[in-house]
């Protein structure tokens, strides 16, 4: 990791598979906020989901490696896969604030599903005073205003809305900022749907990533 980068975007997810969604959204963030660098962070265990991961970690890991060759400002960090156990947004948060310079920047990049459940994270009230958070529409949820999705009045009550439902800024310094997308095109669910179904699905991720796939056998049948 070069320590000296001043902002960087953390990405988090399963990566179940990667797809071009993903990188989308990478690219139109690293564009419009001027960030230096972006970690794609796969998750060994969310504590937000149900299901676990269909692909073991190191195949999601090298799915993302293969996705980003193209684009040097882009890196895969296995922080959460080397550590297992469930994945905490904090904690990556702070173990990545412990690499960087003291005036570097983070900015967390998640889906507005992922965020409209964030009053029950870990040590929430914690990570707005960390990094800001960059929260990126997705199909079939809808933004709301900040105190109905932290349920917390005086958690609340640190921010300011400088553009209501689109950007707040805490009184750290630190800003929630809402980003409309063009739509993703697919889920990972549904694009393992299609793979076990033998359904085309070239579109949908980079020949490296398909490649990867077909050769290891992933995603064939649900019990993978």
């Amino acid at each position: 990791m070069d320590m000296h980068y001043q902002k960087v975007g953390i990405f988090g997810g399963t990566f179940d598979p990667i797809h071009n969604g993903h990188l989308r959204v990478a690219l139109h963030i690293e564009e419009k906020l001027k960030l230096n660098h972006i970690y794609f962070v796969p998750a060994y265990r969310s504590p937000y989901k149900t299901d676990e991961s269909f692909a073991a970690p190191h195949h999601r890991s090298e799915m993302v490696k293969r996705a980003i060759i193209p684009f040097p400002h882009f890196s895969v960090s296995e922080f959460e896969l080397n550590k297992k156990g469930v994945s905490y947004t904090i904690d990556t948060l702070k173990h990545y604030q412990g690499l960087l310079s003291p005036d570097a920047e983070l900015y967390f990049i998640l889906g507005t599903d992922a965020f409209l459940g964030i009053a029950q994270w870990k040590q929430v009230a914690d990570l707005f005073a960390i990094a800001h958070l960059v929260v990126v529409s997705r199909p079939g949820y809808q933004f709301k205003p900040l105190s109905q999705i932290l349920k917390n009045d005086k958690l609340a009550k640190e921010f300011v809305a400088l553009s209501e439902n689109k950007e707040y800024q805490h009184f750290t310094g630190h800003h929630i900022y809402f980003f409309e997308l063009p739509t993703m095109d697919i889920s990972s669910s549904e694009l393992r749907d299609k793979i076990s179904q033998h359904e085309p699905y070239s579109s949908f991720v980079p020949k490296e990533v398909q490649e990867y796939i077909q050769a290891q056998h992933l995603y064939e049948n649900k019990d993978i």
